[in-house]
């Protein structure tokens, strides 16, 4: 898996039934997963590929601040070993525990 370590911060402090922390650490404990998508290098019949997937177990699959880095950084990969890139999208749109952050994560990977 590409940049496993990334995780979400909280800048914001969100909190509404419980605090956006909590939320994530939770989720992360339920799933297994650091955030709602996974990417990684390898080959497909023989020819290398980058590969992004979202989970939506993870928070709906929402799109927050780690997701649109991640997805950046692949892009960015797979640019630089002239490898094709592709997403499996399963989102359930923008996280808004992270308001106006998880919105400019569309413009950043469009």
């Amino acid at each position: 898996e590409l940049d496993e370590k990334v995780k979400a911060g909280d800048p914001l402090k969100f909190e509404d039934t419980k605090k956006y922390t909590d939320r994530i650490k939770n989720t992360q404990k339920k799933t297994g997963l650091t955030d709602a998508i996974r990417t990684a290098k390898g080959n497909l019949d023989g020819n290398k590929i980058v590969i992004a997937a979202m989970d939506f177990s993870f928070i709906g699959g929402s799109m927050g601040s780690v997701m649109g880095e991640k997805i950046a950084r692949a892009i960015d990969v797979a640019i630089k070993e002239k490898s094709p890139f592709m997403i499996i999208s399963k989102s359930g749109g923008a996280r808004m525990m992270e308001a106006g952050l998880s919105l400019m994560q569309m413009a950043k990977v469009s």
